[in-house]
């Protein structure tokens, strides 16, 4: 089971600012540059999706790539998130890429609300990753089977370009009307599964970060908690509201963690134009 993409290859990221930026993936297929495993000390490794991923900005625009332009160039700065990835892929992803090779000060963990919650579920129906949390010295060794990563990724893009080229005619078609289904899907889930199904929180959320913060501290290194609002929580708050998003209940299972927690939606609501 791949937690990342192909290694040591030119990848195109999404386009959501009117260019498509272009990065080279590291030796396991992260968006780093690759010298940064390198380094003796690492003082920041980043845990999350997207927003983690770097995705839709040049790498120097990217989060990681900020805290690069700050922070003494003999330290590290790594990410390990990738697109999609929820709470039990972002603990599989630490468990078997923390470098123990080397001092590792802190790491960040980038919990976003849009979908953080529904990914958990999703993640929960495989078996391999259900492994991570129910043993805590299971290991797929991913890193020692970058080859086979690598050629199991390229097979299965190869498999999907063949496949929608065949169908290219009847996507067409069903195009406009696949859009609006799937529209209406996504507004089906944030209402229905949101906001009725999550009336608490998934206990595995909580023992995700426990075991995290547990294995971190046997390693001397800091964990903090970045949260993450929704765009459409400020674009249309009538949608979005704290509760739906469980956005206390939340914060509440990181502090009794005594985890440090950077709330990036108490910042941003406080400025003149959230939006901006």
């Amino acid at each position: 089971f791949p937690l990342t993409s192909i290694s040591h290859v030119e990848t195109i990221s999404c386009n959501e600012n009117g260019f498509f930026p272009i990065y080279l993936s590291d030796r396991y297929g992260f968006n780093n540059p690759d010298t940064e495993w390198d380094k003796d000390s690492l003082e920041f490794l980043l845990i999350g999706d997207s927003f983690a991923h770097g995705d839709c900005v040049n790498e120097e625009d990217s989060l990681s790539g900020q805290l690069r332009s700050i922070v003494n160039s003999n330290h590290s700065i790594i990410s390990l998130g990738h697109s999609g990835n929820g709470p039990l892929l972002e603990f599989a992803s630490l468990k078997e890429y923390y470098p123990k090779d080397k001092k590792v000060r802190n790491v960040i963990w980038l919990y976003y609300e849009g979908n953080d919650l529904i990914n958990l579920l999703n993640e929960k129906k495989s078996k391999i990753l259900l492994n991570y949390l129910d043993d805590q010295n299971f290991s797929q060794d991913l890193k020692s089977q970058q080859n086979k990563i690598d050629k199991m990724i390229l097979d299965y893009f190869l498999r999907a370009y063949k496949n929608s080229n065949q169908n290219k005619n009847e996507l067409k078609k069903n195009n406009v009307k696949n859009y609006f289904l799937t529209f209406l899907k996504i507004q089906e889930l944030r209402v229905n599964i949101i906001d009725r199904f999550f009336e608490s929180i998934d206990s595995d959320f909580s023992k995700i970060l426990s075991l995290s913060n547990t294995f971190l501290k046997k390693n001397d290194t800091r964990l903090f908690f970045v949260y993450i609002p929704e765009y459409y929580r400020y674009k249309n708050e009538v949608i979005i509201q704290n509760s739906s998003r469980k956005y206390k209940k939340i914060l509440k299972i990181v502090k009794n963690l005594e985890i440090p927690i950077i709330d990036l939606k108490e910042l941003i609501e406080n400025k003149d134009n959230p939006l901006s």
